[in-house]
C-alpha cells in the first residue's frame, strides 16, 4: 500500500488538476492491476453520499501527498504510520459511513498527528541518519515491511553516493559496513589516488549539514506564469511554466555569492543577478532561462537535466531537476531536490571561485 501511494502520489504531483475519471483510468493500468478491484470499489463508494465523497477523496489526496513527501525524505517510518492511519480511515468510511464514524476518523487523524510530530525526522535528523559515522540502530518499520536490509551500521550515504561513482570503489562496497573501523579502513586505505571522490564526499557533508543547520534551501514554487511562444503555424500561444523558484534574500544579497546554472552535466554557466526578481523576503527565479520564441525549440530540452548551484560564504548548495514539457502548453520542472556535488562540479566550481567578482548588477 505504501508503494502504491508513493506512486500514485508522484503521479498527482504531476497532474494536480486531473479529475477523478483519470484517476479511476490510471489505477487500471497493468502495473496496478492487482488494486484496480479495490479501487473501483472505493470510487464507487465515493459516489454515495456528499460527506463520504469529501470525505474519501481528502484522505486519498492528502495521504498520496504526504506518502511521496516522506518518502522523497526518507523517512519511512512516519511513512508507514501515515499509511496505516489512513488505511484505517478509510475503511471506517467505506465500511461504516455514518458521521459518528466520521468523527472518531477525524479524532484518529489527530492522534496521528501527535504521534507523526514525534517520530517526523527533522532536516538535522536527516542529515545526521546519513552522515560519515552515524550509527543505524533506529528499527525501521517500513525495511521490515519489504524484508530490506538492515544489518550494516554504519552506511554513511554521502560517502558512498559519490564513491559509488568510481567501479575501483564500487567493487569494494556499496553500502556500509557492519563497524566502523572497517569504514575507516576504506577511507584511509583509499584515499590516496582517489583523492578526489573523498574530497568531495567531505564537501557534501559539509553541504548538508550547513543547509540543515541554517536552514537556507532553494524552493520549486507552487505555482504557473504564461509566457508567449510561437506554436507550429506561427501563432501566439501561452505556455504554462511551473519552473519558478525561490531564493533566501540573505544568500542573493551578498556580494561575494555566486549562482551558477548546469546543463547537461557540461555547461557551467555564470548566472546574473540581475535575472533574480525581489518578492517579500526572498527572491525568485525562472529556471527556464533559455531564450526561445517558439514551442518547437522545448524539446531540446524536453527530459533534460539540469541543476542550479549556489556558491556563498555561508552554505553552498545544488539542486537538480528535469524539464519536463507535455500536453503542448505546460512546462515544469519536476524532481526538483538539493542533490550531492560530483567531482566534476568540484572542479569546475573553482574556476568560479577564483574569478574575481564582475559587475552582474
Amino acid at each position: 500500500m505504501m508503494n502504491i501511494s508513493v506512486m500514485v502520489g508522484g503521479f498527482i504531483e504531476k497532474n494536480p488538476k486531473m479529475p477523478l475519471e483519470i484517476l479511476r483510468n490510471y489505477l487500471n493500468a497493468k502495473a496496478l492491476k492487482e488494486v484496480s478491484l479495490s479501487s473501483q470499489k472505493l470510487l464507487t463508494y465515493a459516489k454515495d453520499t456528499v460527506l463520504k465523497k469529501l470525505s474519501i477523496i481528502t484522505i486519498v489526496v492528502t495521504t498520496l501527498f504526504d506518502s511521496v513527501n516522506l518518502y522523497r525524505r526518507d523517512d519511512y517510518d512516519a511513512l508507514a504510520v501515515t499509511t496505516l492511519a489512513s488505511g484505517i480511515n478509510l475503511a471506517l468510511l467505506i465500511c461504516y459511513p455514518t458521521l459518528p464514524v466520521f468523527v472518531v476518523g477525524v479524532l484518529l487523524t489527530i492522534i496521528t498527528g501527535i504521534i507523526l510530530n514525534e517520530i517526523i525526522d527533522s532536516d538535522v535528523d536527516i542529515y545526521f541518519k546519513k552522515s560519515l559515522l552515524y550509527k543505524t540502530i533506529d528499527f525501521s518499520i517500513f525495511k521490515e515491511l519489504f524484508n530490506k536490509e538492515q544489518s550494516k551500521k554504519y552506511q554513511a550515504y554521502y560517502l558512498f553516493e559519490t564513491t559509488n561513482k568510481d567501479e575501483e570503489l564500487k567493487t569494494i562496497s556499496t553500502d556500509g559496513f557492519n563497524n566502523p573501523k572497517k569504514l575507516i579502513d576504506f577511507v584511509a586505505v583509499n584515499y590516496k589516488g582517489k583523492e578526489n571522490f573523498f574530497d568531495t564526499a567531505l564537501n557534501n557533508e559539509l553541504s548538508f549539514l550547513k543547509a540543515a543547520i541554517y536552514g537556507y534551501k532553494l524552493e520549486l514554487l507552487d505555482r504557473r506564469r504564461g509566457k508567449k511562444l510561437k506554436n507550429a503555424y506561427n501563432y501566439d500561444v501561452t505556455l504554462w511554466q511551473k519552473t519558478f523558484i525561490k531564493a533566501p534574500a540573505v544568500l542573493v544579497e551578498d556580494t561575494q555569492s555566486k549562482f551558477i546554472f548546469v546543463e547537461d552535466e557540461k555547461t557551467y554557466s555564470l548566472i546574473n543577478k540581475s535575472t533574480l526578481v525581489k518578492e517579500d523576503a526572498y527572491y525568485t527565479y525562472d529556471l527556464f532561462n533559455q531564450e526561445y520564441s517558439s514551442l518547437k525549440e522545448l524539446n531540446m530540452i524536453n527530459h533534460k537535466k539540469a541543476s542550479i548551484i549556489v556558491l556563498s560564504p555561508l552554505v553552498e548548495l545544488k539542486y537538480e531537476f528535469t524539464y519536463d514539457y507535455r500536453e503542448i502548453e505546460y512546462l515544469d520542472a519536476v524532481n526538483f531536490k538539493q542533490s550531492s556535488f560530483t567531482p566534476k562540479d568540484i572542479e569546475e566550481l573553482k574556476k568560479f571561485k577564483e574569478k574575481k567578482e564582475t559587475d552582474e548588477n
